[in-house]
């Protein structure tokens, strides 16, 4: 509930300021549509974020839905498993959200013992 209170501003004002500008170079607008968008972007909100569907609900019944909602948790335990006796293991990661981005490795011994880690950059 607390992130609806905290978007919905936020949209509004968008929306708004949008309106603002249409109007500033000649275009026109009726409130009808622009209470249509403000809604259907909190329900895209809602959908996306809080993954609760308010399809052909209007304010009241979007503020009830959001209220009852209670967010389902789930988690996995994971472990790290040590290689055979006289092996290495060797784990990876990388990252990259266009450029530039980066990789690591690290490699532990049969104890789990560090041996040898390395990051790079990529460009």
């Amino acid at each position: 509930m607390k992130e609806m209170y905290q978007v919905t501003p936020i949209v509004i004002l968008w929306f708004l300021w949008k309106r603002r500008n249409i109007l500033l170079h000649g275009g026109n607008f009726s409130i009808e549509q622009l209470i249509m968008e403000i809604t259907d972007s909190i329900r895209k909100f809602l959908k996306l974020r809080l993954k609760v569907s308010c399809e052909e609900k209007n304010w009241p019944e979007m503020v009830e839905v959001v209220e009852k909602h209670r967010p389902s948790f789930s988690f996995k335990i994971v472990r790290w498993i040590h290689p055979p006796v006289r092996w290495f293991k060797c784990n990876t990661n990388g990252a990259s959200r266009g450029n530039p981005g980066s990789s690591a490795f690290c490699i532990r011994d049969s104890k789990g013992d560090f041996v040898v880690a390395k990051g790079v950059r990529i460009q």
